[in-house]
């Protein structure tokens, strides 16, 4: 289920950067959603691992964020899948507790992070800096 759009073209000079959004919880999808959309980003959305995969191959986002715990497949294991589909930084979302360091394979390093809890103003602050290239992997 696609919930992004692939309309919002240009914001002011620059064309606008392109996410990929993956969420098993539809509410906090759509609502990182429009905060990402109202910010200026191309956003494309699904709540299923395996098409956030396929949408990696036919999008080439400049951005792949993921929730961590997910049915099926969790936030690590997608990033591994589509760590060879795009050259793009991957940004894993956790809820309370990130993942322990140990679950991430060496080329899973840079993965950056950011906790839900600490609201959309800090993936907005985070993304930002991250695609003006600010930060490093956290």
């Amino acid at each position: 289920m696609r919930l992004g759009t692939q309309a919002i073209g240009k914001v002011g000079p620059r064309v606008a950067k392109k996410i990929v959004l993956v969420d098993d919880d539809r509410l906090v999808l759509q609502s990182v959603l429009a905060a990402l959309e109202a910010s200026g980003y191309q956003v494309w959305a699904t709540d299923s691992t395996e098409e956030a995969v396929e949408l990696t191959r036919e999008v080439e986002p400049d951005v792949v964020v993921t929730d961590y715990r997910m049915p099926l497949m969790d936030g690590v294991s997608l990033l591994e899948r589509v760590r060879d589909l795009a050259l793009a930084p991957l940004m894993l979302v956790y809820s309370a507790t990130p993942p322990p360091r140990e679950r991430l394979s060496q080329r899973m390093r840079d993965v950056y992070w950011v906790a839900k809890t600490t609201g959309h103003g800090a993936l907005l602050g985070k993304l930002t800096d991250l695609l003006e290239g600010g930060v490093g992997p956290s």
